[in-house]
């Protein structure tokens, strides 16, 4: 994987700012100037201004509403000190993650997504982040036959959500999920949703809904592959370096056909294949802002040591 250049991103450095108003002020410009060009803008040496989460807080603020994570696939949650801030993921630092847009299950995405680096890995270490034109990712998909059910028809998500009152809840868990502990709550929100659920014998919950493949850019009409069939599969969890998950099936996450048939190993290859043969990897460093057009340009993360100090959050806007 090669590492991102003009063609994959703008990049600015903004100097002269010395406070949190002017700086928020002058990235959301940028942004809104910007952002369509390529989708992904790269903002250094903010570490001046921007040296905690509650100032990153108070920039993304500036940039748009706060969209909220409930529901979310990922383990995080927000710094209670910082709302609208996360960690970038509580997943464990060795484990590389493809590249996906943010929420591309859900019905609604954040249209941005940024990262902030308190803090980067040495070079040796790893940690970089991938980031992946999912526009480029659709024509090449659209290609393959075999992938012709799932653009047409869409596919089939499931989630199995432990209590994080047992050891198999130690990462996922549905109150770290639904950000509450109370069941009538999460049945509340998912009836919403409109989807199907259920409480096991064990006080997990499962559910699960149907999803769309492929989206229309909401500004330039393209057409992007804006789903997380093969980031969200149960395969993910069983090659995790703890051992809590034995069956695909039954991990936190799981995909599947529309009509519930499994996705075959070919299917599952070649949509990664495709997604990593179009990420371009930022090298991070201290001070660094990445901003994505969250319905366009996927990221990821590549592992790295857990000694390391990489210290990334995230925050999101509608």
């Amino acid at each position: 994987m090669s590492y991102a250049g003009d063609a994959d991103l703008d990049v600015f450095r903004l100097t002269e700012d010395d406070n949190i108003a002017d700086l928020s002020t002058n990235i959301y410009e940028t942004v809104h100037n910007n952002i369509d060009k390529k989708g992904a803008i790269l903002f250094k040496g903010l570490s001046g201004v921007i040296s905690n989460n509650q100032e990153f807080g108070k920039m993304v603020e500036k940039l748009g509403e706060k969209f909220s994570y409930t529901a979310g696939f990922a383990t995080r949650e927000e710094f209670g000190d910082a709302p609208g801030v996360m960690s970038a993921s509580d997943d464990p630092p060795e484990v590389t993650m493809e590249p996906h847009l943010e929420m591309s299950y859900s019905k609604t995405m954040p249209s941005r997504i940024m990262f902030y680096c308190h803090q980067a890995p040495q070079p040796w270490e790893g940690g970089q982040t991938p980031i992946c034109d999912m526009r480029k990712v659709h024509q090449e998909l659209q290609k393959h036959s075999i992938l012709q059910p799932l653009l047409d028809e869409g596919l089939r998500y499931y989630r199995t959500l432990p209590s994080r009152k047992t050891s198999q809840g130690a990462l996922y868990s549905w109150e770290k999920t639904f950000f509450t502990e109370d069941k009538a709550s999460v049945e509340s929100t998912l009836a919403g949703l409109g989807y199907d659920m259920e409480w096991t014998d064990d006080g997990s919950l499962r559910y699960s809904y149907l999803m769309t493949s492929v989206r229309t850019h909401p500004l330039s009409g393209e057409m992007v592959w804006s789903n997380q069939s093969s980031v969200c599969h149960g395969s993910y969890y069983l090659d995790l370096p703890i051992t809590l998950y034995q069956e695909e099936e039954f991990a936190p996450s799981h995909t599947a056909h529309k009509d519930g048939r499994a996705f075959t190993s070919q299917e599952l290859a070649l949509i990664r294949r495709e997604q990593w043969e179009h990420c371009r990897a930022i090298a991070w460093e201290e001070g660094d802002l990445l901003v994505l057009d969250n319905y366009a340009v996927a990221h990821g993360r590549v592992g790295f040591s857990p000694s390391s100090n990489r210290r990334l959050v995230v925050a999101m806007t509608k």
